[in-house]
């Protein structure tokens, strides 16, 4: 049997729409975490090699379980020193990379208990309740952002990103277009930039 055109014709128009489909972003802005507050990929036995092309890729069979160990052995290690923020902030932020973000949100709190002036942190809690799309609660946390520093520009952009999600065009409009005039090459100004244009 040979196949016509009338048969290939449809099954191509389909896979375009697929892809499209797929490969279109949200027409929505998002919430955006500098890079100054994510970890560096550390220098140790279980991440050695990460990122390199070779027969012993990192998989479910050769880093699970030693992830396990890792995050056990922080958690008693918080348990063990509750004062501990750096431990703290870790397994939280590990938790949070592993979709538990309700158990990464209390280890944030917890170290917001310790000292509430952590801009990071709140950052960082400001994502998890946009993730739930709870943008009353993540525009309160952004707001304490700007209380602290109110020239920090991710908390500029994130305002206008939960601006956005309730409805407010505007005020979205008008933080993007100060971060663009303040540092248009930075992270922020770049981010500000496309998210007017999709405004």
């Amino acid at each position: 049997m040979k196949l016509k055109l009338i048969h290939i014709y449809p099954a191509v128009v389909i896979i375009i729409i697929i892809v499209l489909f797929f490969t279109s972003g949200s027409e929505e802005s998002q919430i955006i975490i500098p890079e100054s507050t994510q970890q560096n990929m550390p220098n140790d036995d279980i991440h050695k090699g990460m990122g390199q092309i070779s027969g012993d890729q990192p998989g479910k069979g050769n880093v699970k379980s030693e992830v396990y160990e890792q995050m056990e052995t922080m958690r008693k290690q918080i348990e063990s020193s509750p004062s501990d923020t750096i431990t703290m902030l870790q397994y939280a932020d590990l938790l949070y990379a592993a979709h538990r973000q309700n158990e990464a949100q209390s280890y944030y709190e917890k170290i917001l208990a310790i000292d509430g002036s952590r801009t990071d942190v709140l950052t960082k809690l400001t994502a998890i309740y946009y993730n739930r799309q709870d943008f009353q609660s993540a525009k309160e946390v952004n707001d304490k952002i700007l209380s602290i520093d109110p020239n920090d520009l991710f908390a500029k952009y994130n305002k206008g990103a939960i601006a956005v999600s309730l409805g407010d065009k505007e005020t979205a409009r008008k933080e993007w277009t100060e971060i663009i005039e303040k540092s248009p090459y930075s992270e922020a100004g770049v981010s500000a930039k496309r998210a007017l244009e999709r405004l």
